[in-house]
């Protein structure tokens, strides 16, 4: 078989596996440049072990970008014919699976070793030096931040969709290496800056776009996000150029520095064996090994430590000399407490929070229901209506959130005052968020009813009883909001076999954690599957969900301002404002 034949069915077989493209193109294009290597030979068959070893050789008096319009001086680094060597190898070992081939002459070779070295971060001066650069320009800023911050990749950057953005919970949803979803997460500080930059490309942004766009609305590429990196990182003086992976690099190596478990780096960073982060980030800088040595120096810490206490009690009785006294009284911490926790408190109705939906009248029953949503009147015309909770009245007395609305009403500043009124923010916020779990529901109810019309026995309250359970309503429910709004959820691995009851001659079917369905036979749970199945992929393009995704995104933004803003106030030097029981 030629080698064009080879790869077409290659990468065929690639992308019917669901490999990303950008992983095939990259092995088709390394193949490539073997068979270039190899001259006339265009038979899959007659290639052998020595051909690759030849090849390999030859990489290290290669040039980087060799033959293009950028290449340079410098030669191909061991990393690179790392990467050259396994992308052929992998292609090969296909061609053995895919029966092109009896038996594979370059198992037998091993990839050259990657050298060890110390990945390259930025130091604090540098990304304190960019962000002066950047600070006014709002997409530049996000980027640079959401870099920094998460760790996430350039690709994962590009393809990040509003859908995936969820600013409420500072994380957001990306797809990486090997096709696999994660998540990411990041701080109120660079949450703050990406609810700013949204603000200001709201005429662009549809539900389902990307997040980061150029100025004509168009998603920005990977080479537009690099070029926008390397200009802010020249215009800071960085010596080195300010590149997306080498942000990475700092994230990993700043969060093991600031308490970060190897774990949770592993987590993060979307990696699959924890070898692979330790390899990486345990060579620690040697500004940490000098910084380290000179906390835990013997020497130091037997004969130096006394002058350091001595000098140390000088800086800090010339500080208290220099501090504005400010004596905070008693309300003025509660009021201080109470912001923090106002904002900690704000939690909006979430289509997929399993416990704010516990309690839920499925059967939309006539009657008065009280959750964490708030209050839930179901009339006899089966009209819902919800109340939701006045934010702050679930956590404080009213005399005391009423004196923190006065404290930030009066505080000066426009921020704070803003938040607060019949047409501030947070009514804005408790206003939109009850109409927004009225449509949960009504969605939820439409769900309802249709099950209620199927063939089967519907057991509201898991009783254990043959029929469906309210999780085969709320599960269905909760996959179609989330596919309308770009998210992925159930897939037919969450359907596990069918198990027997304990004690009984019943069968049930779970999707993840839980059991939606019990029968006697296995028969009847394969047609509750099916209804399942069906009853997602229906309700994802319903008008209703993709109405609710889209309300999810914005009451999702006014939910973070609004906490970034208490937070704020909670963090200032000196309570401002003042109210009656000041």
């Amino acid at each position: 078989m030629n080698f064009k034949e080879a790869l077409d069915r290659y990468e065929l077989d690639a992308r019917a596996r669901g490999i990303s493209q950008s992983n095939i193109t990259h092995v088709k294009g390394i193949v490539v440049l073997f068979i270039g290597f190899l001259g006339t030979v265009d038979d899959v068959r007659r290639i052998g072990a020595d051909d690759f070893r030849r090849y390999l050789a030859s990489l290290r008096d290669r040039h980087a970008w060799q033959g293009s319009a950028k290449q340079s001086q410098n030669k191909l680094t061991g990393t690179s014919i790392n990467t050259y060597a396994r992308a052929i190898k992998s292609f090969w070992a296909w061609l053995k699976q895919a029966g092109l081939i009896e038996a594979n002459p370059l198992a037998a070779v091993a990839a050259p070793k990657i050298p060890k070295t110390i990945s390259v971060v930025y130091s604090d001066e540098e990304i304190r030096a960019v962000y002066d650069v950047v600070k006014d320009t709002p997409v530049v800023k996000s980027v640079f931040l959401l870099f920094l911050d998460s760790g996430i990749r350039l690709s994962e950057l590009t393809s990040l969709s509003l859908a995936n953005l969820d600013l409420t919970n500072r994380r957001l949803k990306v797809r990486g290496k090997g096709n696999k979803e994660r998540l990411a997460y990041f701080s109120d500080f660079t949450a703050e800056s990406i609810t700013d930059y949204l603000k200001g490309t709201s005429t662009y942004h549809r539900p389902g776009s990307k997040v980061f766009l150029d100025n004509n609305g168009l998603p920005l590429t990977n080479r537009q996000i690099q070029v926008m990196l390397a200009k802010a990182g020249k215009q800071a003086g960085l010596i080195r150029r300010l590149a997306p992976h080498k942000l990475r690099h700092t994230y990993a190596t700043l969060a093991l520095r600031n308490g970060g478990n190897l774990e949770y780096l592993r987590i993060t960073l979307g990696h699959t064996d924890i070898k692979t982060t330790s390899e990486a980030y345990l060579n620690v800088a040697d500004a940490d090994i000098a910084r380290a040595h000179r906390k835990f120096s013997p020497v130091a810490n037997l004969f130096v430590a006394v002058d350091n206490i001595k000098s140390m009690e000088s800086e800090n009785q010339e500080a208290q000399s220099q501090r504005k006294t400010y004596d905070e009284t008693p309300h003025q911490r509660k009021m201080r407490e109470l912001a923090k926790a106002t904002a900690a408190g704000i939690r909006l109705p979430s289509p997929w929070d399993k416990v704010l939906w516990r309690d839920l009248p499925v059967e939309f029953k006539p009657g008065k229901y009280y959750l964490p949503i708030g209050a839930v009147e179901i009339g006899e015309d089966k009209q819902i209506k919800v109340n939701y909770y006045d934010i702050g009245a679930a956590i404080a007395e009213p005399h005391l959130v009423k004196g923190l609305f006065s404290h930030l009403s009066t505080s000066g500043l426009s921020k704070f005052a803003e938040l607060v009124g019949d047409k501030g923010k947070l009514s804005d916020l408790v206003f939109k968020a009850g109409l927004y779990s009225q449509e949960l529901l009504n969605f939820l109810k439409l769900i309802t009813d249709e099950v209620k019309g199927y063939r089967a026995q519907l057991d509201f309250h898991d009783e254990g009883k043959p029929g469906l359970t309210k999780w085969f309503i709320i599960s269905a429910w909760n996959d179609a909001i989330q596919k309308a709004g770009g998210y992925s959820w159930i897939d037919n691995s969450w359907y596990k076999p069918y198990e027997s009851v304990p004690g009984t001659n019943l069968w049930q079917l779970r999707v993840g954690g839980a059991v939606i369905g019990i029968a006697k036979s296995k028969r009847t749970l394969n047609r509750h599957e099916t209804w399942h199945k069906k009853l997602r992929l229906k309700y994802a393009t319903d008008p209703l969900a993709k109405g609710i995704a889209v309300k999810d995104q914005e009451l999702g933004i006014i939910a973070q301002y609004v906490k970034q803003r208490l937070q704020e106030f909670s963090d200032m030097q000196q309570v401002p404002g003042h109210c009656e029981l000041c």
